[in-house]
């Protein structure tokens, strides 16, 4: 099979679209789709200064791990591979991995997990629907349904914790249950599917107040995503849609028909491309700056629940009900492989940072 770049076709169904007049998408402040290419990768030199450094830094973790490893210091050993393994490049380091398995085999788990273990989320009387933790590790923010076990429950349906303290810094008023929430880029704010009222609302990060709602979706939304730029967001429905919202105008782009209750939906890194999955297990590809379809295909046999991209932007993970994920080329829709089939329904999939 050829190794084509999936971008090539993609290209060309944006040049075939020429005919079409030019959508709100292209036009609302939206970003150079070029530009943002421009600036990919450093210079070979500098990567091969930072791969030496990464070395460096791994073989320090497994001489430290070793040592505390062989004075019983489980947990010390544990943190050190931990933080040896928290690069791309060292992430699969195959010395760092083994020695995590030889670890594993002598060490008290039960000790390690409850070092590890920050603290329970008590403050949630219903089922929690997503969280997000800052790329400082500050703060952690939680979002679930509304309980109705009692009226005061209300306001810890979107709630921010102190990672330091384990103590609840903010809680997002004006929310009534949240089935979907996503963190900015920026992280300054967040955007998330109110229960309630099928709107979504951003929400100020620092002082947790409302800053504006966005209202057309019909039914209970499953999915919120933020482009990476903080320009737009894209949400999906049991409504049977796929919304593109122009967050500075408040405005929306764009609504994508998707024939059924939409259970899952994905941006990949570069914000082209949108992956969403239905009630019916079927499995579409989107090009977002015109809204066509790529390609339609169906593999689940039931709801799909989660849908992950690759880093490198070539495959997509989709999990299911029906116990299945599969992993999907994305040059070649129809070019899909069963991975596992597991023993309950898979709540989530993703891909790990080397897309292994």
């Amino acid at each position: 099979m050829q190794d084509n770049d999936p971008n090539d076709s993609f290209e060309s169904k944006k040049k075939d679209s020429n005919d079409e007049p030019e959508s709100d998408f292209e036009n609302a402040e939206i970003y150079d789709y070029e530009e943002m290419f421009a600036d990919e990768g450093d210079s070979l030199e500098k990567e091969e200064e930072e791969e030496h450094s990464l070395e460096k830094f791994a073989l320090l973790a497994i001489t430290t791990a070793k040592t505390h490893l062989s004075k019983g210091e489980y947990i010390f050993a544990a943190n050190t591979i931990r933080v040896g393994r928290s690069f791309r490049s060292t992430y699969r380091d195959p010395r760092l991995m083994s020695l995590w398995v030889e670890m594993g085999k002598i060490a008290p788990k039960e000790e390690i997990f409850s070092h590890w273990q920050l603290f329970s989320l008590r403050e949630h009387k219903a089922p929690i629907t997503g969280i997000a933790i800052d790329s400082k590790n500050k703060f952690l923010i939680v979002g679930s349904l509304r309980s109705e076990v009692s009226e005061d429950t209300i306001a810890n349906t979107l709630v921010a914790y102190d990672l330091e303290t384990k103590e609840i810094i903010k809680r997002f008023e004006s929310i009534q249950g949240t089935t979907a929430f996503c963190l900015s880029n920026n992280e300054q704010f967040l955007v998330a599917a109110d229960a309630s009222d099928k709107t979504l609302k951003m929400f100020d990060v620092q002082t947790g107040s409302l800053i504006k709602s966005f209202t057309s979706h019909t039914d209970s939304i499953t999915e919120v995503v933020i482009t990476d730029n903080n320009f737009f967001i894209f949400s999906s429905s049991i409504d049977g849609t796929i919304k593109m919202w122009h967050i500075k105008s408040g405005l929306l782009l764009r609504t994508l028909d998707a024939g059924a209750a939409v259970t899952a939906m994905a941006l990949s890194p570069e914000d082209r491309l949108i992956m969403s999955g239905d009630s019916n297990g079927v499995v579409k590809l989107w090009y977002a700056p015109t809204g066509e379809c790529i390609w339609s295909l169906k593999r689940h046999k039931g709801e799909v629940s989660s849908l992950s991209f690759s880093e490198n932007r070539k495959f997509v993970l989709s999990s299911g009900l029906d116990r299945k994920t599969y992993l999907w080329e994305l040059n070649f829709g129809d070019f899909s492989t069963l991975l596992k089939r597991h023993t309950s329904p898979v709540a989530s999939t993703c891909f790990t940072y080397d897309n292994g």
